[in-house]
């Protein structure tokens, strides 16, 4: 025979441990979360091009591609993109309207957007970077959060230029 006292405290035991679950989940599902992809070059993947409105799948000049993947369970609204060096200051390459500001990201539908390759690297040497450029790129979303994407452009000097990297 069990205890009723035993049946009680197990019962309390599964509604405790379902409430913090779902308390869990719930906070879980309120915090923006993305997935930040690069690709630099002249043949960008086929689906970030055609995503990016690029007709072919390769580009006359090579470009910094970037996909954004809101991996979250809510919509999201991108403020800004610019671009964070390593001593805080920062680039904004991104025109109006790559990517479309203010942009809603919605879960399973990534936001692919470029800027040139040869700019972009020309206004990191201009700022000082050389060799190996390090940056972050930075996204703001509409509720106050940051992400951020470690981005490496290997011998900068040298695409800002239009030569071939060593």
């Amino acid at each position: 025979m069990v205890n009723p006292v035993w049946i009680a405290a197990f019962g309390t035991l599964i509604s405790a441990t379902t409430l913090i679950l779902t308390l869990y989940f719930r906070w879980r599902d309120r915090q923006s979360r993305m997935k930040i992809d690069y690709y630099l070059g002249e043949d960008p993947p086929r689906a970030w091009a055609i995503r990016a409105g690029i007709v072919r799948t390769s580009t006359p000049h090579p470009v910094a591609m970037f996909r954004v993947d809101n991996t979250g369970a809510r919509e999201e609204s991108l403020l800004d993109a610019n671009i964070t060096l390593r001593d805080g200051r920062e680039v904004h390459p991104f025109t109006a309207g790559n990517p479309p500001r203010p942009t809603f990201l919605h879960p399973g539908y990534p936001l692919v957007f470029y800027v040139e390759l040869r700019g972009l690297s020309r206004e990191l040497v201009n700022r000082g970077c050389t060799g190996t450029a390090l940056f972050d790129l930075v996204l703001e979303l509409g509720n106050g959060d940051l992400h951020l994407e470690c981005i490496e452009i290997p011998d900068v000097e040298a695409r800002a230029e239009r030569r071939q990297p060593k």
